[in-house]
């Protein structure tokens, strides 16, 4: 027992464990959503078990693939930066530089109305 708990946990450790985390609760999220709609459908919905299982795998599919795109932003900042951006005199720098994009995208018209 002790030695699947290791396992699992095993993969919560380091740098992309909020990535990770992030995507289990997208899917876990998107899980009950699926299972709300369901319910609410009712005698609407074909209960054979064949079609709940699809229904659940091609979701989880579809969940994944989005979670993807989700955690993208989060995967590209922890690749692309390292532990010295974020001592010293380098944090004061990160901040005002995030703050400053932020700041950009927020209160200017930088992107098409459009769009």
């Amino acid at each position: 027992m002790n030695t699947y708990l290791h396992r699992f946990t095993r993969h919560f450790k380091g740098r992309m464990q909020p990535v990770l985390l992030l995507v289990i609760i997208i899917a876990v999220i998107s899980f009950v959503t699926r299972f709300a709609l369901m319910m609410k459908a009712g005698e609407s919905f074909d209960w054979s078990v064949l079609n709940v299982l699809l229904s659940f795998l091609i979701g989880l599919v579809y969940d994944l693939a989005m979670s993807s795109f989700f955690v993208l932003p989060f995967v590209l900042l922890l690749w692309f930066q390292n532990e010295r951006s974020y001592l010293g005199k380098w944090k004061w720098l990160t901040a005002g530089v995030y703050l400053a994009l932020l700041s950009l995208m927020l209160f200017t018209n930088i992107f098409p109305e459009d769009f």
